[in-house]
C-alpha cells in the first residue's frame, strides 16, 4: 500500500495532506514528498543527447551561439555607450559645421552686395577710358599749341589706362573667387545633408540593436523553460522506473518466500 499510495502521490496531482508523512505497511513513517522535483542523473547518456537537441535549437535561433550571455550583453552595452558617444561628437561638429556655414552665408551676402557694386565700378572704369581717350585726342588736337603738356596728359591718360584694366581685372578675379566660394559652400551643404543621413542609419542600427537583445532574452527564456520540462518529465520517468523495480522485487521475494513456506 505505501508504493501504491506513493504512484498516487506522483502521478494523482496535489492532494489535501500531501507533504505529511505517511505511515508504511512496516509501522515506519514514509519521508515527506519534495515541493519541486530534485535532479538526479541516473542516465548520463541522455545528457548527450538532451544538449546535442538543445544545441541545435540555440544554432537555428542565434547563428553562432554566443559564448556567454552575460558577456555579450555587457558587449552590446559597450558598444551602445561607444555608439551614443560617437553620436554626440557627430552632433557636437554639426553644430561647429552649422555655425561655420552661418558665417559662410553671412559672407557670401556681404560678397554678393560687393558684387553689384563691381558692374557700376567697370561703367566708371569705362568712362574714365572714354573720357581719357577723348582727352587724349584733345590732347592731339592742341599739340602744336603745348607739346610738353599733352605728353605729360597723355603718359598719365596711359598709366590711368593700365590701371583701370588692372582694376578691371582683378575684379573679375575676386567674382570668379566669389563663384568658386558659393560652389564650396554648395558642397558643404551637401556634406551636411550626408553626415545627416549617416545618423539617421546609426539610429536605425541603434533601434535594431535594442530588438535583437530583445529578441535573444525572449529566446532564453523559451530555451530555460523548455529545458525545465525535460528535466521534470526525466524525473518522472526515473521515479517510474524506480517504482516499478520496487514493485518487481516485492513480487520476486513474495515468489521465493512462497516456495519456501
Amino acid at each position: 500500500m505505501g508504493v501504491l499510495d506513493a504512484l498516487v502521490r506522483l502521478f494523482g496531482g496535489p492532494r489535501e495532506g500531501q507533504n505529511a508523512p505517511a505511515a508504511s505497511s512496516n509501522g515506519r513513517s514514509a519521508a515527506p514528498m519534495p515541493d519541486a522535483p530534485v535532479a538526479v542523473d541516473i542516465y548520463p547518456e541522455d545528457d548527450d543527447v538532451i544538449s546535442d537537441t538543445a544545441r541545435g535549437e540555440d544554432d537555428a535561433a542565434l547563428t553562432p551561439a554566443p559564448k556567454n550571455r552575460q558577456e555579450l550583453l555587457n558587449e552590446l552595452r559597450k558598444n551602445y555607450t561607444e555608439v551614443l558617444g560617437l553620436v554626440r561628437k557627430v552632433d557636437t561638429h554639426l553644430d561647429e559645421q552649422s555655425r561655420r556655414s552661418e558665417r559662410l552665408l553671412e559672407l557670401a551676402e556681404k560678397s554678393s552686395r560687393q558684387l553689384e557694386v563691381l558692374p557700376e565700378l567697370a561703367e566708371s572704369n569705362r568712362r574714365v577710358a572714354d573720357a581719357l581717350a577723348d582727352l587724349v585726342e584733345l590732347t592731339r588736337d592742341a599739340r602744336t599749341r603745348n607739346e610738353a603738356a599733352m605728353d605729360r596728359l597723355t603718359k598719365n591718360a596711359v598709366q590711368q589706362l593700365e590701371t583701370a584694366q588692372r582694376q578691371t581685372s582683378a575684379l573679375q578675379s575676386v567674382q570668379a573667387s566669389m563663384h568658386r566660394s558659393s560652389e564650396a559652400s554648395i558642397e558643404m551643404a551637401q556634406s551636411m545633408s550626408g553626415i545627416g543621413q549617416t545618423l539617421g542609419d546609426v539610429a536605425a542600427s541603434t533601434r535594431d540593436l535594442g530588438d535583437t537583445i530583445a529578441a535573444m532574452r525572449e529566446t532564453d527564456a523559451e530555451r530555460e523553460a523548455e529545458l525545465a520540462r525535460l528535466v521534470a518529465n526525466s524525473q518522472k520517468w526515473l521515479v517510474a522506473a524506480v517504482v516499478f523495480a520496487g514493485l518487481v522485487a516485492v513480487g520476486v521475494l513474495a515468489v521465493v518466500l512462497n516456495k519456501l513456506v
